[in-house]
């Protein structure tokens, strides 16, 4: 990126996809991707959840920043903290 800075997201999806998500992973990603961010999914089938694996995906701006996401339970985005 122009500044020197690198963005970096990770999505954690469950499977069946929703229909939101298999949006978000065709028309927007591939935007983002374009200008330079890093998109990574970790796709979890079910109610089989890895234990060392966090309930929220994040977005890294450097090694040392890290901004989690969270969803309510409707699936709409809730401020990042």
């Amino acid at each position: 990126m122009s500044a020197g800075k690198r963005m970096h997201r990770v999505h954690v999806v469950t499977e069946p996809l929703s229909d939101y998500v298999r949006f978000e992973c065709g028309w927007p990603y591939e935007h983002t991707v374009e200008a330079g961010e890093d998109v990574r999914l970790i796709v979890v089938s079910g109610d089989d959840w890895p234990a060392a694996l966090p309930h929220y995906d994040y977005w890294l701006f450097d090694p040392s920043r890290i901004v989690a996401m969270y969803y309510d339970e409707a699936g709409r985005f809730v401020p990042a903290s």
